[in-house]
């Protein structure tokens, strides 16, 4: 029996991506591994030196023009990419003498070990699941020698990796453009590792009463401030699942917060609401957007039409199929598009027919 390790450094528990992982390689022994990082050193590591060259620093400013990739600081960070790194290397040790037939390794951190660990150790197949924009995602510290430094690892890791794996083809693309890798080598996985529940919300949704439905591990970012603000003036409830901590959000403005386990909970709240799914992210970083959240993809499979924020590609396809709004800082103004029924059964249709598409005709975004 081949063996298989999942190299992670998140819970896994609500992972539906890392699960489905787990699925794909149940013919084989698959051992999940979770990594951690420990904030010491053995040595001081000034490989992130070898950043400041041309060639980076030229692509950085192609890249920063483009997307308007804001930095606020040289070197905020750094510290945080420097442990990481040289806890890799640590545990690319431990992990030499194990033997596997397949290394699955999940975002930039697992990703560095698996790196490290190809380099000594070649009788192995290497793939590498990026899952977002590795090197400009939504975190307090992102100063512009952390990303430099994290574009110069994650290139090392897609070369060296036998396969590599993103969630869209915008990724994919910018992927292809920065690291220079065979088409051949990348693939677009899309996020839909949920269930569908096909025709549900088509056949079941209350219209009238207008609720929204936010449900995430995540809650940096989300805007859910402004959901909370906008939805208070207008009188909207809004119905909260969080995998992780529950924000001080949804105490203060009394939402209702349902157990992680949510889904029998949505399916019901489903019959008695005209509910629609809060995917909303800020344009902090690249990865916000680029990104296809989980949560779209939950809304999705529940065929659920969604809010999404200006300016992402999550936009750009929501107004492409037409399977939801486009939230562009004033809530009322997506409340009275709701409110035309007619319209609103045209967003409800084209959400299950685009359902299908996913499901059915494996649409890749």
């Amino acid at each position: 029996m081949k063996k298989t390790i999942i190299l992670t450094d998140e819970d896994v528990k609500y992972d539906k991506r890392v699960q489905n992982q787990y699925l794909n390689f149940k013919n084989n022994y698959v051992d999940i591994i979770k990594c951690k990082t420990e904030k010491k050193f053995k040595k001081i590591d000034f490989s992130f030196l070898k950043v400041l060259n041309k060639k980076n620093i030229k692509r950085f400013r192609v890249l920063k023009d483009k997307y308007n990739i804001d930095i606020k600081s040289l070197f905020s960070g750094l510290r945080n990419i420097l442990f990481k790194n040289t806890n890799a290397k640590i545990l690319a040790d431990m992990l030499y003498k194990k033997k596997f037939d397949f290394l699955y390794a999940n975002d930039l951190f697992c990703g560095i070990v698996g790196m490290y660990l190809k380099n000594k150790k070649k009788d192995f197949y290497f793939i590498y699941d990026s899952h977002e924009v590795q090197f400009n995602r939504n975190r307090k510290k992102n100063g512009l020698f952390r990303i430099l430094y994290e574009m110069y690892l994650e290139e090392r890791i897609v070369k060296i990796a036998d396969e590599v794996r993103v969630v869209n083809k915008p990724i994919r693309d910018l992927y292809l453009e920065i690291f220079d890798i065979s088409k051949d080598k990348i693939k677009v996985v899309n996020n839909n590792h949920f269930k569908c529940y096909c025709g549900y919300y088509k056949n079941n949704f209350k219209y009238g009463d207008i609720g929204i439905l936010y449900v995430g591990g995540g809650i940096k970012g989300r805007l859910l401030e402004v959901l909370a603000k906008e939805a208070n003036k207008l009188n909207i409830p809004v119905y909260s699942f969080f995998l992780n901590e529950v924000p001080k959000v949804a105490k203060e403005y009394n939402w209702y917060v349902g157990d992680k386990n949510y889904i029998h909970e949505v399916l019901d709240l489903i019959k008695e609401k005209t509910l629609i799914m809060w995917c909303v992210n800020d344009v902090s970083c690249l990865s916000y957007k680029l990104a296809l959240p989980n949560k779209f993809f939950q809304a999705v499979a529940l065929g659920m039409p969604v809010i999404v924020y200006k300016d992402t590609y999550l936009a750009e396809i929501v107004r492409k199929y037409k399977i939801g709004y486009v939230f562009e800082d004033n809530l009322k103004d997506i409340i009275d598009k709701i409110n035309d029924k007619e319209e609103f059964f045209k967003v409800v249709d084209n959400m299950e027919n685009f359902q299908k598409l996913i499901y059915k005709e494996k649409l890749i975004l």
